[in-house]
Parts: C-alpha cells; sequence; structure tokens
C-alpha cells in the first residue's frame, strides 16, 4: 500500500507534498484532507509513517463502539464536509428562484439570465433554462447543448438576448408533461425535489428527457412502489406481516408508512453529485456569457446565473440589470485592483462559488502568500464559505522546504 505513494520517495521515504497527499486522501477517504496534511507534517513528510498511523487509526475507528468519540480523522472529515455542505446550501438557494413557477413563487425569476427554451410539444409552451445549468447536471444536454453552440469567446460574451437563443432551444417528446418538467427542473437547479407521489411518473419522464443522474434513482422508487402496490392488491396475506397479531398492528404500520409517502416523495442528490457539474465551468467559455476582467488585462470568463447565485457580490451586480445586454458594457465587469491576485487565487475563488467550495487539496498546497492572499479576495468578494475554509485549512508545506524532492515547483 506505502508503494503508491512513495512512488518518488528518497531512501527514508520521504515525498513530496503534492504528491503525497492526493495519494494519500485515495488510499484513506474517510480521512479529512486537513488531517492528512498534518500528519504528512508532523512526520517530516514520510509517507511510509504516514501509512501506517493512518492503518491504525482507521481500524481503531471502525472497532470503536458505536456513541463513542469519533477519532481524529473522522472528526476532521466532519469538519471538511460540514464547511462544504454549508457552500452548497447557498448555491442551491441562489439557484432556486431560476427553476420555481412565477405563480406558485412571486421572487421566482427563471427568465432571468436565460438562453434557451425547453418546449413542451403537446401545448407548444415555451420554459425559459439556462444551458450551463443543464450542461452541468446532465451528461447528455452538455453534449447537446455543446453540438449546436457556436463557442462563445469572452469578447463578445453576454450578446444573447435572455430566453432568444433558438438554435440551442430543445423540444421535449409528448411524454413530458408541464407539472413533470416543473419537478424536474426544481431537481435540476436546487439538486432536490419533494412531489406528491401520483406526481412521481411525469417527474421520472422528465427526468430521462433531460438525462439526469437522478432518473435511475427515480425508476427504482417507481418499481419499489408498483410492486409493493401489487403486493396489497393481489396477495394481501403475503404484504401482512407473519408476526402480525390480531389486533393488526404490522398493517396499522404498514398503512402509517403508506400515508408518510402519500405525504410527498422527496428526492436529492448529494453535495459531491450536485456540485461537481457546476466545477466543469470556472473559466470555461463554453455557453459563458459575461467576461470578468482585472486592471492588468487578464480576464476570466464566467456565467451571470452561477456569479449571482453563488455570491453576494456579483448577485448585487448582475441583478439590477435584470438581464438587459447594455448593462454590463458589452457583457463584461471590470474588477477592482483588490482582486489583481494571483490566477490561481481568481480560480480558486470562481470554484467556491460554482461549487459552493474550493477544492481543499488546492487549499492545502497553498503557501502562505497565497492563504493570505485568498483571505483577502473572499473577503472582498464577500465569499463566506471560502473565507471559513481558508481560516480552518493548515498549510501543508512551508514556503521553502529542503531536499530536491520536497522543494516547491515555482
Amino acid at each position: 500500500m506505502a508503494a503508491a505513494v512513495d512512488a518518488t520517495d528518497d531512501d527514508g521515504g520521504n515525498v513530496g507534498p503534492l504528491v503525497a497527499l492526493p495519494s494519500l486522501h485515495a488510499m484513506f477517504p474517510a480521512a479529512g484532507a486537513g488531517y492528512l496534511a498534518k500528519a504528512l507534517r508532523e512526520n517530516s513528510y514520510n509517507a511510509d509513517t504516514v501509512v501506517m498511523r493512518m492503518l491504525d487509526e482507521v481500524n481503531a475507528d471502525e472497532s470503536a463502539t458505536e456513541g463513542g468519540a469519533p477519532s481524529p480523522c473522522r472528526a476532521e472529515l466532519t469538519r471538511e464536509q460540514t464547511l462544504v455542505h454549508e457552500g452548497v446550501e447557498t448555491l442551491r438557494a441562489g439557484l432556486a428562484p431560476f427553476a420555481s413557477d412565477p405563480d406558485f413563487d412571486p421572487e421566482a425569476t427563471p427568465s432571468l439570465f436565460s438562453d434557451m427554451s425547453l418546449i413542451l410539444s403537446e401545448s407548444g409552451e415555451r420554459v425559459p433554462v439556462h444551458r450551463v445549468v443543464l450542461a452541468a447536471r446532465s451528461d447528455l444536454m452538455r453534449e447537446r447543448l455543446a453540438s449546436t453552440a457556436e463557442t462563445t469567446t469572452q469578447s463578445d460574451a453576454g450578446s444573447i438576448v435572455e430566453g432568444s437563443n433558438e438554435a440551442c432551444n430543445v423540444e421535449l417528446d409528448s411524454s413530458v408533461t408541464a407539472r413533470g418538467l416543473r419537478h424536474a427542473l426544481t431537481l435540476v437547479y436546487t439538486g432536490r425535489v419533494k412531489v406528491p407521489q401520483e406526481d412521481v411518473p411525469e417527474l421520472s419522464a422528465a427526468a430521462l428527457a433531460l438525462g439526469l443522474k437522478a432518473s435511475q434513482k427515480i425508476l427504482t422508487h417507481l418499481d419499489a412502489q408498483e410492486a409493493h402496490t401489487l403486493t396489497r392488491l393481489h396477495h394481501p396475506e403475503a404484504a401482512a406481516s407473519p408476526n402480525a397479531g390480531s389486533n393488526g398492528a404490522a398493517a396499522e404500520e404498514e398503512d402509517e408508512a403508506a400515508a408518510v409517502v402519500d405525504m410527498g416523495t422527496t428526492f436529492e442528490d448529494d453535495d459531491q453529485d450536485y456540485g461537481s457539474g457546476f466545477g466543469l465551468f470556472v473559466n470555461n467559455p463554453l455557453f459563458s456569457d459575461v467576461s470578468l476582467r482585472l486592471s492588468d488585462e487578464r480576464s476570466f470568463a464566467g456565467h451571470r446565473i452561477l456569479l449571482s447565485a453563488g455570491n453576494p457580490f456579483f448577485a448585487a451586480i448582475l441583478r439590477p440589470t435584470l438581464g438587459m445586454v447594455g448593462g454590463l458594457g458589452e457583457g463584461a465587469i471590470d474588477l477592482p485592483e483588490q482582486a489583481d491576485e494571483a490566477n490561481e487565487t481568481m480560480l480558486t475563488l470562481l470554484t467556491s462559488i460554482n461549487t459552493g467550495s474550493a477544492n481543499y487539496t488546492d487549499l492545502l498546497m497553498a503557501d502562505v502568500q497565497i492563504q493570505t492572499g485568498l483571505l483577502a479576495i473572499s473577503g472582498y468578494f464577500q465569499q463566506a464559505s471560502l473565507t471559513k475554509q481558508v481560516e480552518t485549512t493548515p498549510i501543508l508545506a512551508p514556503l521553502t522546504l529542503t531536499g530536491p524532492s520536497l522543494s516547491r515547483s515555482p
């Protein structure tokens, strides 16, 4: 097991942190990246020693009695997951109004920043959506929309008038209903949806048409419900528990469970599944509709819906424009001098905005100067989740390390 870590080690088993940490994290996914970083530093970056230490801790953690205090490595993982969850919840909440039906939610703004429509074949109704969101949440839609999109460069970002990009509109087949599509889009934009049991088949049809990863989960639920219904209908004696008494206590419990299901069924993507697709569009010109320009002429491709949903600073700039193309000066935002940080610092900020959290390995690899820059830029742009991550993330390596295998790349 150690061989996978010390492929570039010296005779003492020491390796560079850039090599060791990702390998260790892959070997011990149940341990927090921050805890592994501390273990590397405490053991002079000797990967072999860290592997043996982690094996002992993981074994102790697995054999611990239920209800006991978590091991240090598991406590660190829980802390990391909590911070990530808080950031992802902010993103979910920010995107929710773009999926809501104005008839039900007065705060809904589904057409704001939209650059295409989904067309219901039965009624011809056009539902405004956002290519970057569909592409982030569905491999099928990403391939389809990318093949029809004219590559949008940063210089002409923002030239698309909301909802008018006819070439990218998608007509859905007749199995997709307006109600099913509304449920499916809630799942697309927020990563969770609660629907009445009778609406699940319509949700399933829409989710399949959009190529959502949750489609299989929804189908599995439908199959289980159908099997349960058929069993109760044709074999009521088999549906009852063999341990049920004459008072039918078990049957009553089943009826109560069924009543809970009838109140609504919730489908939810975990934080990783929800946020990972948006990470593909960090500084990606595909579907970009705004350029973020620095004073030194560098620029980054952005997407107005993600910037405004995931960050209050950009929301204050973008929301008042109400999608008017001229409101941004040819689709560009000139950033203040405070943003003139290293490229990796800006990319970390944009990753946090797009996905709800920064990559912990990237933060751990950052030196003192970069972490200081991250704190400054996250504070200026009011990205609270990134500030919390940086403040609680230990620095894996000092600015300079002795030995050729431990030298940081310039």
